[in-house]
C-alpha cells in the first residue's frame, strides 16, 4: 500500500509552541514498521518554520524525497471572514496535492486547528474518492462557543471528522465520545491506543494491518449516467498499420461504453462499421472543440501514422494507449519530413538529456539513435494515463525513467478477434504449396533484429533441410540493406532455395492465408523496444504451434501455449525445438489447443475493451487530470477574482505543488559565474570539465543540467543555462533555449563555482532555504579558504567576502572538498563559525580530474612557439603554472632564480599563467603589479626567463613535454593541479611543504620549507644534484584521477547516504 501521513496538526502545534503528543511519534513508528508498504509525508507550506525541524527529526529514517510540501497563498485563518477565499483555494490545493500522490490511504490529525492558524484539514472537499483515515484526539463542543466565526468553524471540522472513512481516538478521547459526540456508525470509529500499554510500535502495527485488511474492500470507480462521449485519435483502415486494424477490431466493442467520435485527418475511412457508427471528427476541429469530449484515447505508436498525434496531445491531454514504447521512428519523421524543424532533437533533449541530444550533432549514425532511445516523453508527459499491452513497457519506464513514471502505466492484454475459418486445403493450393508438405512460416518485415539469420541457419543445419516436403517461409519484405543482401545470399548458396522463400510484402488476405496453410510459426527477436509482437498473437490465434524466445515481450507469453527459448539460445536449441514440432504430431496438437484457449480467455475483442475502458474510467476518475480540474475548481469559487495579482501567486503554487511529470530525477549543476564569464582557467576550468563529465556519465536514474541563479523582482530562481552547454557540447545554438528551470522533492543543486554575492543574497532572502524545505538537496564545492588563512595574500576584505560566501554554503546540506585538506580547514572552521540547527552538514570529498583533454581544451599555437620550445632543449627548464597573485610564491622565485643565474647557474624559468585581480585598482593587488614590473622589465626576459599569458591548454601541454621541472612555490592551494598535470608528463616536481601538495604528490616531489629565496635557491641546487646522479623523487608513478573517476566520485558523495570524510 501506498500510506501518506498529512502532518499538518503537528506543523500547527508546532507554530504555537506546542507539543503534539502522538502525531509525529506515531509517523515515525508506521515508517519504522512498514515493511513492504510505502510511507509519505506530507507539509504544508503555511508553517515554513516548521518543516526543516520536522525533515531533521525523520533524517536517517525516511529519505527526504519521501517527505513532500504543498503550498498555497496565505493567509487562511478562519478567524478572519476575509481570508475564506483563499482558505477554501488552500483546501482545494492540499486535496488536489494528496490526490496526485495516488495514495491507497490518507492519514489525517490536526482537524480542530486552523481557526488562528494556517491549518486547512478537509475531507473530499476537492477529492472525492481519497480513502481516508482521522486521527482525534480533541473534539471542540459547538455548544460551548459564542462567537461565531468560532461556531462555524467548529460545525465545519466536525463534518469533516465525519466524512473520513474511518476514524481512530487517540487519548483523551474514547470511542464513545466520538461516537456521541458526532453520531457515526459504531464500525467506523475505532481506539487506537489501549489502556494498559504505550508501546507506539505496536500501535503502529495495529494500525497498518488494520489498513492493510480494510484495503482489500474496493472502493468501485465512480460512473457517469449517461454515456460518455469518447473522442477517439487513432489511425483507421485502410492505412497500412497494424494499429489501423487492432482499431478496426476495438471500436465495436469499445462503443458498448462511449459515444465515438474518430480523430483523423485521412482522405478516406474504409472500414464499414466505423463509417456507420462513428462521427468523423477532422483534427483542426477537435483542437477547437476539445471541451465537447468526456474522455480522449490516443493510439500511439512508432510510425509515420502517429507524427501528427505528438502535437496534439499537447493541446488535448488525454489517455495514451502506447502500443510501441520507443517512438523514435516517428519523431525522426516529423523532423525530416514533417516540416518541424530540430523536433527529434528537442525530443531526444527532452526525454533523454544532452547525451542523446549530443550523439545527435557529434555524427553518431542517425538510424542508431533512432533505435536506441524511446524519445516518447513527450507523450507521456501530457498524458492522463499510459496503458501498454505488456509489463515489459512498464519495465522499460522504470529503467528509462525511473518508478514513478512505470508507476503510472497499466498493462491490458493486445486484443485478437477470432479469425475466419479458412480451409487449410484450398490455402495450400493458393499459395503454391502441397498438402503433404510441412510447413513453417516466420511472419513480418524481415531484418537483424527479427533474427531472420539464426532461423535460416538452424533450419539449414536441421533434419528438415534435408526432406524434401519441408517448406520455410519468411511472410514479409527482405530488408533493403547489407543484412537482407546476405541473407538473400545465403539463400542462393544453400541448395534448397526452390523449398525456403520469402514472399515480400503481401495483403492481408495472402498473410491469413499462410496463417492457415502454415504448420508451425517461428517468429524470434532481440533488442526489442517494447513493441507487442501481434504476429505471435495472430499465430496463436490461428492455432499454429509456435516457437518463439523469450526476448521483450515475448518472454511473458504462457509457456504451456508456445515453445518457449531463451531470450539468448543456441542454434542447437531452435534445431531441437523445430525437429520436435516436426515430428511429434501429439505436442504441435498440445499447443494448438493451449495458444486457442489463452487468446479465448485473455485477448478476445469484449474482454480487452472491458479492460480499456476501466483504465479509461480509473484514470479519469483518479488523481490524472488534477491540475486543470483543480484550476476549474479554484476559478469556480466565489470571490476568487476579487484577488488581483495573487492569482499569480496561485499560478505559481499550483506550479511549485503540482509540478508537471519529468522524466527522472534531476542534478542541477550552479554554473552561475562560468556561463556567464568563462574565464577557461582556474575554477572555470574545473567547473567546465565536471560539467561534460557528469552530463556524459549521469548517475543512474538521474538528469544533469546546468543551471545560473537569477532575480526575478523579488524571485530568485535557477534558469537552464542550455545556450551555454550546447556552445559547450558542439550542439547548434538555436536547438534550445533558456528558460527558468523547476527544481522538485529528490532533486540536488551542486554548485560547481562561485557566485559570490549573488548566491549570499539569494541565500538571505530564504531561496535556498526555501529549496530545502521542498526536498530539494543542495551541495556546493568548496576549491579552498585561503582568503581565510591567507588574508595578506587576497584583496583587502576578500576574508569577510569569503568568510559570508561559507556561511551560506553551511546552511545548505553539504560541501564536496577538493582534497581533505580542505575539508579539514571546512570542518575546523564551521565548528568555530557557525551554530548550525536541524539536519546536519555533510562534508565529502572528492579529488579533482586532471587530463586536460576531457575538460574542453583550448587549441592553437602562438607563432613564436618555437622559440620557447628551442630554448627548453638548449638547458634545464624549470616551470611554474597559474595565475599571477601574491601567494603563488612568483616574486620569491624571481628572486630566487636572480641569485642562481648571478651564480652562474645556467637554467630557464618559464611562467604559465594571467596576470590576476586586473580589475582592481592597483593599491589594492598586493604584490601583482611589483611582480609583473619585473617580469616584463626583467634583464633575463625571452632569455632565460619566459612569461606565458593566457595560453592555450594545447600549448602547454608541449610546454609541459618540454620542461625539465616543476616548481610548485605557493603558499597555500586547495588541491594543486599542475602537480597532477606534470605527472602526467612525468615531469619532476619540487614543491612548498604545505598539507596540500603532501596529499595530492606523496612521495612522488622533492619538498622545499621556509619562506625566503634561500630556501629556494638551496632546494633547486639540491635537486639539481639529486637530478644529475639520477636519484631525484619519480613523479611518474603519482596517482591522479580522470575528470569521469572525479565525477564518479562526486556521485557517490552525493547519492550514497554515507559520508566520504565525516559530518559536521
Amino acid at each position: 500500500m501506498r500510506i501518506v501521513i498529512d502532518l499538518q496538526g503537528a506543523q500547527a502545534a508546532a507554530h504555537k509552541c506546542e507539543v503534539d503528543r502522538h502525531t509525529l511519534s506515531l509517523a515515525k513508528a508506521i515508517i519504522q514498521n512498514r515493511g513492504e508498504h510505502e510511507v509519505i509525508l506530507v507539509l504544508s507550506g503555511l508553517f515554513p518554520d516548521t518543516i526543516e525541524p520536522i525533515r531533521s527529526r525523520f533524517d536517517g529514517v525516511l529519505s527526504q524525497e519521501y517527505i513532500k510540501v504543498w503550498h498555497s497563498i496565505a493567509p487562511v485563518c478562519a478567524c478572519d471572514e476575509s481570508n475564506k477565499v483563499r482558505r477554501e483555494i488552500a483546501e482545494h490545493m492540499r486535496e488536489a496535492f494528496l490526490a496526485s500522490l495516488n495514495p491507497d490511504w490518507v492519514i489525517v490529525s490536526g482537524f480542530m486547528s486552523g481557526l488562528d492558524d494556517e491549518a486547512v484539514v478537509t475531507v473530499g472537499v476537492f477529492a472525492q474518492n481519497l480513502r481516508t483515515v482521522a486521527l482525534i484526539d480533541t473534539l471542540d463542543s459547538p455548544i460551548v462557543f459564542s462567537e461565531s466565526s468560532r461556531l462555524v468553524h467548529t460545525l465545519r471540522q466536525l463534518e469533516q471528522v465525519k466524512r473520513a472513512e474511518h476514524v481512530f481516538a487517540l487519548p483523551p478521547l474514547t470511542v464513545q465520545q466520538i461516537n456521541e459526540w458526532l453520531g457515526m456508525p459504531v464500525d467506523q470509529v475505532h481506539s487506537l491506543c489501549r489502556e494498559d500499554a504505550s508501546d507506539i510500535n505496536i500501535d503502529a502495527k495495529g494500525l497498518l494491518s488494520f489498513l492493510q485488511d480494510a484495503h482489500r474492500t474496493d472502493v468501485s470507480v465512480a460512473r457517469l449516467a449517461s454515456r460518455p462521449r469518447l473522442a477517439y485519435v487513432s489511425p483507421l483502415p485502410p492505412e497500412k498499420s497494424g494499429i489501423a486494424d487492432y482499431s478496426a477490431e476495438l471500436l465495436p466493442e469499445l462503443a458498448r461504453y462511449y459515444d465515438i467520435d474518430v480523430v483523423t485527418d485521412q482522405v478516406e475511412i474504409s472500414d464499414p462499421w466505423i463509417i456507420a457508427n462513428c462521427t468523423v471528427c477532422r483534427v483542426e476541429d477537435f483542437i477547437a472543440h476539445a471541451q465537447r469530449y468526456d474522455r480522449v484515447l490516443y493510439h500511439f505508436g512508432n510510425s509515420h501514422y502517429h507524427a501528427h498525434m505528438f502535437g496534439l496531445i499537447e493541446h488535448v491531454s488525454g489517455v495514451v494507449l502506447l502500443h510501441d514504447f520507443f517512438l523514435g521512428d516517428a519523431q525522426w519523421y516529423r523532423e525530416i519530413y514533417g516540416g518541424s524543424e530540430h523536433t527529434w532533437s528537442r525530443a531526444l533533449y527532452q526525454s533523454h538529456g544532452y547525451k542523446a541530444l549530443q550523439a545527435r550533432y557529434s555524427g553518431v549514425e542517425e538510424g542508431s539513435l533512432v533505435r536506441g532511445y524511446p524519445v516518447n516523453f513527450d507523450v507521456l508527459k501530457h498524458a492522463l494515463g499510459i496503458v501498454a499491452h505488456s509489463d515489459y513497457s512498464r519495465e522499460l519506464a522504470a529503467e528509462w525513467y525511473g518508478q514513478d513514471i512505470a508507476n503510472e502505466f497499466s498493462v491490458i492484454p493486445l486484443l485478437r478477434a477470432s479469425p475466419k475459418l479458412l480451409d487449410k486445403a484450398e490455402c495450400r493450393q493458393a499459395l503454391g504449396l502441397e498438402e503433404d508438405d510441412f510447413v513453417v512460416c516466420s511472419f513480418g518485415f524481415l531484418g537483424a533484429t527479427k533474427l531472420n539469420h539464426r532461423l535460416l541457419n538452424a533450419w539449414l543445419s536441421s533434419r528438415l533441410a534435408a526432406d524434401k516436403r519441408c517448406i520455410l517461409v519468411f511472410v514479409g519484405k527482405n530488408s533493403s540493406d547489407e543484412y537482407g543482401e546476405r541473407l538473400e545470399r545465403t539463400l542462393n548458396a544453400s541448395g534448397a532455395r526452390k523449398r525456403i522463400r520469402i514472399t515480400g510484402w503481401t495483403d492481408m488476405s495472402t498473410y491469413r492465408s499462410y496463417l492457415a496453410a502454415a504448420d508451425v510459426a517461428i517468429q524470434l527477436r532481440t533488442h526489442s523496444r517494447g513493441e507487442t509482437s501481434a504476429a505471435v498473437l495472430d499465430c496463436m490465434n490461428y492455432g499454429l504451434p509456435t516457437i518463439v524466445n523469450a526476448n521483450g515481450t515475448m518472454a511473458e507469453l504462457p509457456s504451456h501455449a508456445v515453445y518457449l527459448l531463451p531470450d539468448t539460445f543456441e542454434d542447437a536449441h531452435l534445431v531441437e525445438a523445430m525437429e520436435l514440432l516436426w515430428s511429434d504430431f501429439e505436442e504441435r496438437g498440445r499447443l494448438t489447443r493451449n495458444s486457442l484457449d489463452v487468446i479465448r480467455l485473455r485477448h478476445k475483442p469484449a474482454f480487452c475493451a472491458a479492460e480499456l475502458h476501466s483504465r479509461i474510467e480509473g484514470y479519469y476518475a483518479g488523481a490524472s487530470p488534477v491540475v486543470p480540474s483543480l484550476i476549474n475548481a479554484i476559478a469556480g469559487l466565489e470571490g476568487c477574482e476579487t484577488l488581483g495579482d495573487q492569482l499569480i501567486d496561485i499560478a505559481r503554487m499550483i506550479d511549485m505543488t503540482l509540478p508537471a511529470r519529468r522524466p527522472g530525477k534531476t542534478i542541477f549543476l550552479d554554473i552561475t559565474a562560468t556561463c556567464h564569464t568563462d574565464l577557461k582557467t582556474g575554477i572555470e576550468r574545473v567547473a567546465r570539465a565536471l560539467t561534460v563529465a557528469l552530463i556524459k556519465y549521469p548517475p543512474v536514474g538521474y538528469r544533469v543540467e546546468p543551471v545560473y541563479l537569477g532575480k526575478s523582482g523579488s524571485s530568485w530562481s535557477y534558469s537552464y543555462a542550455r545556450r551555454y552547454a550546447a556552445d559547450l557540447l558542439g550542439i547548434p545554438s538555436n536547438v534550445l533555449w533558456d528558460e527558468v528551470a523547476q527544481l522538485v522533492c529528490g532533486d540536488i543543486v551542486l554548485g560547481l563555482d562561485i557566485s559570490g554575492e549573488m548566491l549570499i543574497h539569494a541565500s538571505k532572502e530564504g531561496f535556498f532555504e526555501s529549496l530545502r524545505a521542498d526536498g530539494v538537496q543542495v551541495y556546493f564545492m568548496v576549491y579552498d579558504l585561503l582568503p581565510l588563512l591567507l588574508p595578506h595574500t587576497f584583496p583587502p576584505g576578500a576574508d569577510a567576502s569569503h568568510a559570508r560566501w561559507l556561511s551560506a554554503v553551511a546552511e545548505m546540506d553539504g560541501a564536496i572538498c577538493i582534497t581533505q585538506s580542505v575539508a579539514d580547514d571546512l570542518h575546523a572552521w564551521c565548528s568555530q563559525n557557525i551554530e548550525r540547527q536541524g539536519r546536519p552538514f555533510h562534508v565529502r570529498v572528492s579529488h579533482l580530474g586532471a587530463d586536460i583533454g576531457s575538460s574542453v581544451p583550448s587549441r592553437g599555437l602562438p607563432e613564436n612557439a618555437h622559440v620557447l620550445l628551442s630554448a627548453c632543449k638548449v638547458r634545464p627548464t624549470f616551470l611554474m603554472v597559474g595565475t599571477i597573485e601574491p601567494r603563488k610564491g612568483y616574486l620569491f622565485a624571481l628572486e630566487a632564480f636572480r641569485q642562481l643565474w648571478s651564480a652562474g647557474v645556467d637554467v630557464n624559468l618559464v611562467i604559465v599563467g594571467k596576470e590576476g585581480w586586473v580589475g582592481l585598482p592597483d593599491e589594492m593587488r598586493r604584490t601583482i603589479p611589483r611582480t609583473i614590473e619585473r617580469l616584463r622589465s626583467h634583464p633575463e626576459s625571452g632569455k632565460r626567463l619566459f612569461w606565458l599569458e593566457g595560453i592555450s591548454d594545447e600549448y602547454l601541454e608541449q610546454v609541459y613535454a618540454a620542461a625539465t621541472c616543476l616548481i610548485a612555490a605557493s603558499e597555500g592551494e586547495g588541491f594543486g593541479l599542475p602537480l597532477i598535470e606534470a605527472a602526467q608528463h612525468k615531469l619532476p616536481i619540487i614543491a612548498r611543504d604545505i598539507p596540500v601538495f603532501r596529499e595530492v604528490a606523496g612521495e612522488h616531489a622533492y619538498y622545499f620549507k621556509g619562506l625566503t629565496e634561500e630556501d629556494l635557491v638551496t632546494a633547486i641546487g639540491g635537486w639539481l644534484q639529486l637530478y644529475k646522479d639520477e636519484l631525484h623523487p619519480a613523479s611518474g608513478g603519482m596517482s591522479w584521477l580522470t575528470w569521469e573517476k572525479c565525477a564518479d566520485q562526486i556521485k557517490r558523495a552525493l547519492l550514497e547516504s554515507q559520508c566520504l570524510a565525516y559530518d559536521a
